[in-house]
């Protein structure tokens, strides 16, 4: 559901990380983040929106997309080396890495609709996070006939939410006052 504020709720986890002030196990303890959108500008809309919900933006990384030698865009999320990335990470001290959306980790060739093809595409983002000893949080939009599930609500194959440890659902309530 777009403008639902998950993209926003995200920057606000990775802004308190940032700062040790998120209340959990790393209470007192900045972490860094790496944030990897592929559908906002970083300029305009990534470090401005990290900024607002108050992230030590030294604390932040946002992994630069390299350029074929054709001069067309290669993503990051479809070329990367997953052990190097995490030792990376772990040099930087990353603990966290946002992934939005999720879709973009997955790839346009891949059909969403088979778990595994899913499955193979989110698993190295799952050994990411035991590398670094962190998590992933991967920013995905719920089908427009939602019925309250917030796992079956999920486009496309159930593995997204099968390989998920946990799921946070957020809706817009066009009828109340506030959204």
């Amino acid at each position: 559901c777009p403008a639902a504020g998950k993209s926003t709720s995200a920057r606000w986890v990775c802004a308190e990380l940032t700062k040790g002030t998120l209340p959990g196990a790393w209470y007192g303890t900045p972490v860094g983040v790496a944030w990897i959108g592929t559908e906002e500008s970083e300029v305009y809309m990534m470090k401005p929106g990290l900024r607002a919900a108050g992230a030590d933006l030294d604390k932040v990384v946002i992994p630069e997309v390299q350029f074929g030698p054709d001069g067309d865009a290669v993503s990051i999320l479809h070329h990367l080396d997953m052990d190097a990335l995490a030792e990376e990470f772990r040099r930087a001290g990353i603990r966290v890495v946002v992934l939005d959306p999720l879709m973009s980790a997955v790839g346009s060739r891949t059909d969403v609709n088979r778990s595994n093809e899913v499955r193979s595409r989110l698993e190295p983002w799952v050994k990411l996070a035991e590398a670094i000893d962190g998590f992933v949080i991967g920013i995905a939009h719920l089908k427009k006939s939602f019925t309250g599930d917030v796992v079956a609500a999920l486009n496309g194959s159930s593995a997204f939410g099968e390989v998920a440890r946990s799921i946070f659902g957020f809706a817009k309530d066009d009828e109340a006052g506030d959204g």
